[in-house]
């Protein structure tokens, strides 16, 4: 993946989101044109519903910004849609992500997925529940590390968190990660993780910058 067009062509094509496909960004990526895609409404997700992303993605330490997404009405919003293959060595910059709930910077929804040297900047915003700087929610065994966000997030409902949203649902494990970015939202909301938590190692978010003084939502 050396382009914005072979990144287009990867969001076009679900028969390569397949389990055993292996992808390699070897350039950064200026993605600011996406916010021409499909009459406005940007970026189309890796994975959804029917046909999750499988695929492994190795960013190279390369970055792809300007990721644009305006889609208010649709849930499960982000870069990935629905992971649950493995993800390493990539930064999206200065993204522009809106979308109705269970929206985020890097992955909305993520299943026996490995996310490991990732990050988010920008602005992710959510029209209903779950809204995460880097993730929404996770389910099985998920694994992220040395990851971050510095994205500003907001919400209109609850379950907002300035690295996950909802939070997890599965034995989910986050080592040496977090979340610098602010975060507002009507309800249920805190500095690092909206709602419900996985295991946390060596992980942290920035009372000031976020505007938070709890790490998880601590009930009413």
């Amino acid at each position: 993946i050396a382009s914005l067009n072979n990144l287009y062509w990867l969001s076009q094509t679900p028969s390569e989101w397949a389990s055993g496909k292996y992808y390699v960004q070897t350039a950064d990526i200026d993605a600011s044109r996406t916010s021409l895609l499909d009459n406005g409404a940007g970026w189309t997700r890796l994975g959804n519903s029917s046909t999750n992303f499988k695929a492994n993605y190795d960013g190279g330490g390369h970055v792809i910004s300007g990721l644009f997404i305006n889609r208010p009405t649709v849930t499960n919003v982000s870069f990935i849609g629905y992971g649950t293959g493995k993800i390493s060595n990539l930064g999206l910059e200065n993204v522009n992500i809106t979308g109705r709930g269970s929206t985020a910077g890097f992955i909305a929804w993520g299943s026996g997925v490995t996310i490991d040297k990732c990050y988010v900047t920008g602005t992710v915003k959510g029209n209903g529940d779950g809204v995460g700087g880097f993730m929404n929610r996770s389910s099985g065994t998920v694994s992220i590390s040395n990851c971050y966000s510095r994205a500003s997030v907001t919400g209109t409902n609850g379950a907002v968190g300035g690295f996950l949203g909802y939070g997890s649902n599965g034995s989910a494990t986050i080592i040496n990660c977090y979340s610098t970015g602010s975060v507002s939202a009507g309800w249920m909301y805190a500095g690092f993780a909206g709602f419900t938590g996985p295991t946390y190692s060596n992980s942290f978010w920035d009372m000031e910058t976020s505007g938070q003084t709890n790490g998880q939502y601590q009930g009413a």
